[in-house]
């Protein structure tokens, strides 16, 4: 189950379900063909509006439309357009500032102040226009703190220096202060959570309000077996659409059959628990401080009462890279860090690979949970899945908080890092069923300690953009700490490099680009 403690149930592969657009045949009739004539020209349509990355960490300083051929503003003509641009609310200003040939215009907004939906109100305004072809955002590149000391009362969340000794400890945690103290913070990254969704939290907010941003944005749930609604009866079908939060994984026994759960099972709130530890709200005055403080979180949730499915987490990786899946809204913020701290025993189905292997083709970096022990005893990374997918993502196994590898953390060829991953203390819910108030709670397993490397992929991709997966994954296998702690010195294999340091990832990022690590390598 989700919790993590205990191995994931994953059923065998059914066939995956349609994912691709469907084909349509275009019948092509010739103005010579009996009975055939020219049918009337359709009326324009309006413009399309493209969302992606609008989210209050961004500052949108401006738009580009790109008007449809004809036009006189896809001509050039600036007066045209700053004509046609509609009135915007509370005083703010659309200037359009010049020509972006081929047929576009780079229109500028006077007002940093526009929160995300006076943004998307503006932009589908524009866009009713029916000379408008697309109307898209163009952002502020995303700016970290000035490196240098933090205050000293940073950050002021209450579980920080009481429990989190994941991110506090320098002997064993993961330095992530030193980090914050480089600039990097994960403003302007996105990191996708793959899990059980989220419960309505203090940090993890899901909408923009006065004075505090949104954390978490929309998401998406696929779970083709059975699944709670949210009044917490069960949906034999399923569940497909828009939104991840999380009902409740509760189960009572034999729910799922063939036996499974063997006994009722409260809900785990597990994906609450991860997203906590990559990114939580931080500096807030409450609950606990992220890994990734200012990054935001794309929840999709695939596991529920019964588990999750090859095909759901395969259609979720699908509809990452994105491919307009029926039945869910287009993404909205692609990210750059995927988090799948979920696990079964099995081989990996090719799919899946393939799909690890196209996000990694196209600069998203995937961490992935090690795996944990089944029946009291520690598995080899190579008998884990997802975790024996691909050497393209991260594998993360669970560390303790004398430096040692948990004794149910998978190990062996594959294993890349450890992390904090025993009695961590993230956010979570009270409710035994579905969710009732907030709170938090500590947790053990790989699954805990996968979000922790999510958080500073996402803290090294803030302040290096350009770096790529394999650059990352460079730098926080060869910062992990050294020499081996603990009972690493005796069992290597259970430790892969060891246990991340962020602070030493960053500094090794910046060699990278500096080319420094390139010359001393040449020399």
């Amino acid at each position: 189950m989700p919790n993590d403690v205990t191995p994931q149930r994953v059923r065998p592969l059914p066939v995956v379900r349609q994912v691709f657009p469907v084909i349509v045949a275009l019948v092509v009739c010739t103005l010579l063909a009996a009975g055939c004539t020219p049918s009337s020209p359709p009326s324009p349509s309006p413009g399309k509006v493209k969302k992606a990355g609008l989210n209050s960490h961004r500052r949108v300083k401006g738009f580009v439309i790109t008007y449809k051929l004809g036009t006189a503003m896809a001509a050039g003509d600036v007066s045209a357009a700053q004509t046609a641009l509609p009135r915007v609310e509370g005083g703010a200003q659309l200037s359009v500032t010049r020509p972006m040939p081929p047929q576009g215009m780079y229109v500028q907004v006077n007002s940093p102040s526009l929160g995300r939906a006076a943004l998307e109100r503006v932009m589908n305004d524009i866009a009713r226009d029916k000379r408008v072809q697309v109307v898209e955002p163009v952002f502020d590149r995303p700016a970290s703190r000035t490196p240098g000391a933090l205050p000293t009362d940073y950050p002021n969340d209450p579980e920080y220096k009481k429990e989190q000794w994941n991110l506090t400890n320098k002997d064993v945690g993961i330095r992530v202060r030193g980090a914050w103290e480089q600039g990097a913070l994960g403003r302007g990254v996105t990191i996708a959570v793959i899990d059980s969704g989220y419960a309505k939290h203090t940090d993890l907010p899901d909408e923009e309000k006065e004075g505090t941003p949104r954390k978490v944005l929309k998401g998406i749930t696929i779970i083709t077996g059975k699944d709670r609604a949210s009044d917490g009866s069960i949906e034999d079908k399923g569940t497909t659409g828009d939104g991840a939060q999380d009902p409740g994984d509760w189960a009572h026994e034999d729910l799922c059959g063939q036996g499974f759960p063997k006994k009722d099972r409260d809900s785990s709130w597990h994906g609450t628990n991860v997203m906590g530890i990559a990114a939580a709200s931080t500096n807030n005055g409450k609950w606990v401080a992220g890994t990734a403080p200012e990054a935001t979180i794309l929840p999709i949730r695939i596991s529920g009462p019964c588990e999750w499915k090859d095909e759901d987490l395969l259609e979720a990786l699908f509809w990452l890279r994105g491919t307009q899946i029926k039945g869910l809204t287009d993404i909205e913020e692609r990210p750059k860090v995927v988090n799948i701290s979920l696990g079964g025993q099995k081989k990996c189905p090719p799919s899946i690979k393939n799909a690890f292997d196209s996000l990694h083709d196209e600069g998203i970096t995937v961490i992935i949970g090690a795996g944990n022990g089944f029946e009291g005893k520690a598995q080899e990374v190579k008998d884990r899945y997802p975790a024996n997918c691909s050497e393209n993502p991260i594998i993360v196994g669970a560390s303790d908080e004398k430096g040692n590898y948990w004794e149910l953390s998978s190990y062996g060829t594959g294993l890349d890092v450890l992390a904090p991953g025993v009695d961590v203390y993230s956010l979570s819910n009270t409710g035994k069923t579905k969710a009732n108030k907030e709170n938090g709670a500590k947790e053990t397993g790989t699954s805990f300690a996968a979000p922790h490397v999510a958080g500073i992929a996402a803290l090294l991709y803030s302040k290096y953009p350009n770096l790529t997966p394999s650059q990352v994954k460079e730098v926080i296998k060869t910062g992990a700490r050294k020499p081996l702690q603990g009972n690493c010195r005796s069992a290597p294999a259970h430790c892969g490099s060891g246990v991340v340091d962020a602070n030493k990832a960053l500094k090794g990022a910046g060699e990278i680009l500096g080319g420094r690590r390139r010359e001393a390598t040449k020399k």
